[in-house]
């Protein structure tokens, strides 16, 4: 589904604007964005009141249509279903995965339409987003809302991103596949805001290609198969960033007893243990997979 924008929207503004002395017509705009102001600061304390609310009772083993009526009215029905479909996936034990196109689509919006993103309610996004991803946005948006992050300072960088991605897509041959297009996009644009954060700037055109060209590279983890397939691309790996997930396709047994080809080049035993070795050295722990063919595809390490 897509995300529905709940915004606030003021009224009563064209009323003042056809008042005819500037003093008057300006001290009356600058009241009215005051009171507007306060009006829209006093919801989104009450939404994160009962947000809070609705997580504990989750979190603590509870079900989430034992809240207070009050409080599932406020919360609305698009919330309450992602919220119910939370419960059950906490109360069974089953993470959230997070939607490959539910993350395109709010990234697009933060960057394209501000404004929406920050008047939709997050609770919505809860049945769709993994824990790091629910709060990556929740973050964004309560960042732009406070003035800490320039609202449309990632429009052109997620447009060009976007762009790029469908290009090299359908140069792939992957032009017809939505699935695999969000996926795609997806990893393009959590690569950018890592790589961002990283180097405090957008990577460049040629730093955007050189990436895309990295995660079209084709990989083969033999017998098992990369990702439960037999063959795919280093995007297709199922890797979500986060280190020792036991929840990605890829486990380390792929290669303790297969093989690994990289771009149709076989990496030996020997190129895997330097590189895992250094990994160690700079982070203190050993490589995931993903991790590992990531890193050697960047360095070029396998060939």
């Amino acid at each position: 589904a897509d995300i529905e924008p709940t915004a606030i929207r003021p009224s009563g503004i064209a009323s003042l604007l056809e008042i005819s002395d500037p003093d008057e017509r300006a001290a009356a705009i600058n009241e009215y964005n005051l009171r507007t102001g306060v009006a829209q600061a006093q919801t989104e304390a009450r939404r994160q009141q009962i947000e809070t609310a609705a997580f504990e009772m989750i979190e603590g083993g509870g079900n989430i249509n034992d809240l207070p009526l009050e409080y599932r009215q406020s919360i609305g029905r698009e919330a309450m279903n992602s919220l119910r479909i939370y419960n059950e996936r906490v109360a069974s034990g089953r993470p959230i995965q997070t939607d490959d196109a539910t993350y395109v689509q709010l990234a697009d919006m933060m960057a394209r339409d501000p404004e929406a993103f920050m008047s939709a309610d997050p609770m919505t996004w809860r049945d769709r987003l993994d824990d790091g991803d629910f709060e990556y946005f929740v973050k964004q948006r309560s960042d732009m809302m406070a003035g800490r992050r320039d609202a449309g300072s990632d429009a052109p960088s997620v447009s060009t991103l976007r762009t790029a991605a469908k290009t090299a897509l359908s140069a792939a041959g992957f032009s017809d596949d939505d699935e695999v297009q969000a996926s795609f996009e997806s990893n393009l644009l959590r690569w950018s805001s890592t790589f961002s954060q990283s180097e405090g700037r957008a990577p460049t055109p040629l730093e955007m290609n050189d990436r895309i060209n990295q995660m079209l590279v084709p990989i083969v983890i033999d017998p098992s198969g990369l990702g439960n397939k037999q063959d795919g691309r280093l995007f297709q790996m199922d890797y979500d960033g986060s280190a020792l997930d036991p929840n990605d396709d890829v486990t380390p047994d792929m290669l303790r007893d297969g093989a690994l080809r990289i771009n149709d080049v076989s990496v030996s035993n020997e190129m895997i243990e330097i590189f895992a070795n250094g990994f160690n050295d700079r982070f203190g722990r050993a490589p995931t997979v993903q991790e590992l063919v990531e890193g050697m595809t960047a360095t070029g390490l396998y060939e």
